[in-house]
């Protein structure tokens, strides 16, 4: 084994000593350090760890650490060899898959493999510190202060708990941003809809499992708590959209950021949709409906039915067929009107005027333009989606940035 030297005031195997001539790349074994960079100018991943065990550079010299690479769980590369010099064909060039973890924050404590056959070390995992992964899991709600100046809590997103607080051990600082989000969806007092109990420090042994990113993106599998509690899956972005999928409760709940369009599926097989805009439906096939209860609909400024095909066909097989206009009834024809009836007919008005003076026309619905369409341009319906590109989405990003290139 290499003895011990003394540099930069603190002992240090000669096997780290990158100035000794031997025993370079024999290091070996698990070390424990602190992240100091995690800058890589290859774009790999790697991270720049300082290792007690190495020593410490001198005064003069800057903190640069140990080189540590990047594993992940899966991953890997199609073999180079099986490139071609076609170098623009996408069938004959490399290609890479498997999971890309962040690499960890500067002053994060990790846990780093040596083999003798790498002077870089490998990134074995992150250690966690105490008090310090509430977050962790799914980015839970928690008891906080609701204000700078009280020590008043209410139940809402939250950071981890500040290390100078020593007012109690439970209650953070609000996460203000996700908690108006909360409050602009609607969803603030929803425990289930609206806020996480998903957290690594709800239980122990943790019945969590979940990825959280440093921007606050969540992948959650929950098996809930002691009570049975937030058994659910729940992916959900910074910003407040999400999908959650609820055990406890049997439910399936879809939303965009504000919440200001839904879906939701009940454990009875209710569907609840719900839009603060519109809601469109275009098929290139059949579009149909049955109920085997009622078909209710209502609009508070009109309904528009056309049809440019075979006509309107209505037929009630039990019971009356009811029309019922609060101002003017105006039937047209342009051609011949039949009206048959197997029993009695009766016609009562104010005065009945046969043959003149000219009836009043009925009024058709507005036919509308869609010029973000191209395949169907017109219709009275005001929004028609279409298969992409469409240039009626919306929510599209106006840029892209591509990845670095081969270093």
């Amino acid at each position: 084994m290499a003895g011990y030297v003394i540099g930069n005031s603190k002992s240090k195997p000669s096997m780290a000593n990158r100035d000794e001539k031997f025993g370079v790349n024999n290091i070996t074994g698990i070390y424990t350090g602190t992240v100091v960079s995690n800058q890589d100018s290859l774009y790999t991943g790697r991270i720049n760890v300082r290792i007690p065990e190495f020593g410490s550079p001198a005064a003069d010299e800057p903190d640069t650490g140990t080189i540590c690479l990047l594993m992940t769980p899966y991953g890997g590369i199609q073999s180079i060899n099986e490139s071609t010099q076609n170098f623009r064909e996408y069938n004959e060039s490399p290609k890479s898959y498997g999971m890309w973890p962040q690499p960890p924050e500067v002053g994060t404590q990790v846990v780093v493999g040596f083999t003798p056959a790498m002077e870089q070390g490998i990134l074995l995992g992150s250690l966690i510190a105490k008090d310090r992964n509430h977050m962790m899991g799914g980015n839970a709600s928690s008891f906080s202060y609701k204000n700078t100046t009280t020590d008043e809590q209410l139940v809402t997103p939250a950071s981890e708990k500040n290390p100078f607080d020593t007012v109690d051990p439970d209650t953070r600082p609000v996460d203000r941003i996700a908690t108006q989000t909360l409050i602009d969806q609607g969803l603030q007092e929803d425990l289930m809809r609206g806020h996480s109990q998903s957290s690594a420090r709800r239980e122990s042994p943790s019945k969590v499992f979940g990825i959280s990113t440093l921007g606050g993106h969540t992948l959650v599998l929950d098996d809930g708590d002691s009570e049975g509690i937030s058994k659910n899956i729940r992916i959900k972005t910074r910003g407040g959209a999400q999908i959650l999928m609820d055990d406890t409760t049997g439910t399936v709940f879809i939303n965009n950021h504000l919440a200001s369009a839904y879906i939701e599926m009940d454990p009875d097989g209710r569907i609840d949709i719900y839009s603060q805009k519109e809601i469109s439906v275009h098929t290139e096939g059949d579009y149909n409906v049955h109920a085997e209860g009622f078909i209710n609909m209502q609009a508070d400024l009109g309904v528009n039915i056309k049809s440019t095909g075979e006509g309107i066909k209505l037929q009630s097989t039990v019971g009356d067929i009811n029309i019922h206009s609060a101002s003017n009834l105006n039937l047209q024809a342009d051609a011949n009107g039949n009206l048959l009836c197997a029993g009695n007919y009766t016609e009562t008005a104010g005065r009945i005027d046969m043959n003149g003076p000219p009836a009043t026309p009925a009024t058709d619905p507005i036919v509308n333009e869609l010029s973000q369409n191209t395949g169907v341009t017109e219709s009275i319906s005001t929004r028609v989606p279409e298969h992409h590109p469409w240039k009626g989405a919306t929510g599209q990003y106006e840029k892209f940035s591509t990845g670095e290139g081969n270093k």
